[in-house]
């Protein structure tokens, strides 16, 4: 489980402002689009608009074409890890 090390307050208002967009979850690489989405191109888009910039780190913004998988989001330098989930006893 992951938190962001600054702007908590703004991602989450941006993403709970914005989830009724969404009308289809598809794979879309356009970023400036969120109509149609999936979970990583979600969460970046929340640090985007929000202020923070790109989470990734790879020189993106809302008018290039790319896929944001879960891993890049998990490798971000601007998150913390708080805590850690397992699943193997379940």
């Amino acid at each position: 489980m992951f938190r962001p090390k600054a702007g908590a307050k703004e991602i989450a208002e941006w993403a709970q402002n914005r989830i009724s967009e969404v009308q289809r979850y598809i794979f879309d690489p356009h970023l400036d689009n969120i109509r149609y989405n999936y979970c990583s191109k979600f969460v970046w888009q929340a640090f985007w608009y929000a202020g923070v910039g790109d989470i990734i780190e790879r020189n993106l913004s809302p008018s290039k074409r790319t896929w944001i998988y879960p891993s890049h989001v998990k490798r971000s330098k601007h998150l913390d890890q708080v805590t850690t989930i397992d699943l193997s006893s379940s």
